[in-house]
């Protein structure tokens, strides 16, 4: 696994062999801390911040509205996992910039970031993973068994479900917190002792495990949204063929709520996976190859395309509320109460 050599060079402190590692590198350390600026300390910082505000917003508006059906119990939960990413993000782009890396405090933040907000982002991360894949599947079971989803997917069941997943996923990464942590190591170039990362005896092997496990379930979770989201567009393709040859609209005004809350969920599933697509693919190739990695031969690679898929995945935690305002009227309303908008015209 790839963090598996950096924990290995960096506990031993061999300057000498790293050295020699980035000499084979493709990308040059200049390269790499202009990618760094521009994309955490500037880009994602900025989304990140967003986020956090969007997502109170969001928090809020669900609040006020009622929690009276399972999509808007599964979207409050997906907020919250938002907040934390964009949040865990924040703190990350605040380590990384060498205003504050450098400013002669007593850790080495560039390294601690990983476990201060590396890990808690990928808790984060993997609820909001599984939220959006059980959000696109309940929608999907209200197209195949519609008369029968009210009664298996109730308000109740999903406020467990949304439970199960933020215990199960911060309990699959809880080991990493065991395997790495925060003790006074000696900095060789700047000649004191500072608060950085530790490795427990047997973390590198625990750490192993965690990186595979996250992997896979952030693949599992990531093929189910794909696969959701694809049935759910056909199923709006054949109710819009069959909205075409009937002119009976009995139910049409239930029949277009629910349409559109399909179609929200199936942006918010596309934005999801477009964001999420290359961290997926890159997590992917970090199990298969040790030299990409944290302090591999292919180092600055490694960190150079992590600024650009974190903020990917900064921008999935931060936009939702731009689609629940213009796909959901009622989001719309309350957003528009909350902060004393005129709302006569939205109904």
């Amino acid at each position: 696994m790839g963090l598996v050599t950096q924990s290995s060079q960096y506990l031993s402190g061999n300057s000498s062999n790293q050295m020699e590692v980035e000499k084979e590198g493709i990308i040059s350390d200049e390269l790499k801390f202009v990618f760094e600026i521009m994309n955490y300390v500037v880009l994602t910082a900025l989304i990140s911040f967003c986020g956090m505000v969007t997502n109170v917003i969001n928090f809020i508006v669900f609040l006020r509205q009622g929690l009276n059906d399972s999509v808007s119990i599964s979207l409050l939960g997906l907020a919250i996992s938002d907040f934390g990413s964009s949040a865990t993000h924040f703190w990350m782009t605040i380590c990384i910039n060498p205003l504050f890396a450098d400013s002669g405090i007593s850790l080495n933040s560039r390294t601690i970031q990983y476990i201060t907000a590396g890990w808690p982002h990928v808790i984060c991360t993997r609820i909001t993973c599984y939220i959006t894949a059980y959000i696109t599947l309940e929608r999907c079971l209200c197209i195949v068994i519609p008369l029968k989803v009210k009664n298996i997917i109730t308000p109740r069941r999903t406020v467990f479900v949304i439970i199960t997943i933020y215990i199960l996923m911060t309990a699959s990464v809880t080991p990493a917190f065991y395997a790495i942590r925060l003790d006074w190591v000696f900095n060789e170039a700047k000649n004191r002792s500072l608060i950085d990362l530790a490795y427990a005896p047997d973390g590198i092997d625990i750490e192993n495990i965690i990186l595979f496990v996250s992997a896979f379930s952030q693949l599992a979770a990531f093929i189910v949204v794909i696969l959701c989201s694809l049935f759910l567009v056909n199923g709006l393709r054949e109710k819009s063929k069959w909205r075409q040859k009937s002119s009976s609209a009995g139910d049409g005004n239930s029949s277009s709520r629910d349409n559109k809350v399909v179609k929200m969920v199936v942006i918010v599933a596309s934005v999801f996976i477009i964001c999420y697509l290359p961290s997926t693919t890159n997590h992917i190739i970090m199990t298969t190859s040790e030299e990409y990695s944290v302090m591999g031969r292919y180092k600055n690679m490694f960190h150079s395309v992590w600024s650009f898929l974190n903020m990917l995945e900064a921008v999935n935690s931060a936009v939702n509320i731009f689609i629940y305002y213009n796909m959901s009227t009622k989001y719309r309303e309350e957003f528009r109460k909350l902060f004393c908008f005129a709302s006569d015209g939205d109904k």
